[in-house]
């Protein structure tokens, strides 16, 4: 069954991502926060698919909030209670239309996901 999600996620500090890139390294910040910001999403769709709950813990904001495709609200807990339940199962995800706004201090992700 294939299910369409739109997916936002994921706020980190600029500040943080920076400091951990080389020092006198002359880069682009926004193109920095925005490869951050797409690894973790990756890393997110595999820990999905494998149901590596530890990971998802890491991943996901504690104060994250989701809207399935039926419009159902779903916090970290449930998210993470949902795979440990075996409850929420995913064969594959692929992302299209993925758009990352880099921001002062956050980072928005958007696009949407197509899971098996």
């Amino acid at each position: 069954m294939r299910q369409l999600f739109s997916i936002a996620i994921v706020a980190l500090s600029a500040v943080s991502i920076a400091s951990k890139q080389e020092q006198g390294a002359i880069r682009d910040p926004t193109n920095i926060v925005e490869q951050v910001i797409r690894k973790l999403d990756d890393e997110r769709i595999q820990a999905q698919i494998h149901a590596d709950t530890s990971a998802l813990e890491r991943i996901y904001a504690d104060d994250f909030i989701g809207a399935g495709p039926s419009g159902t609200v779903r916090t970290k807990p449930k998210v993470i209670s949902d795979f440990t339940s075996g409850d929420l199962k995913f064969q594959s995800i692929t992302t299209d239309d993925v758009r990352v706004r880099a921001y002062e201090n956050a980072a928005v992700g958007t696009g949407r996901s197509t899971m098996d």
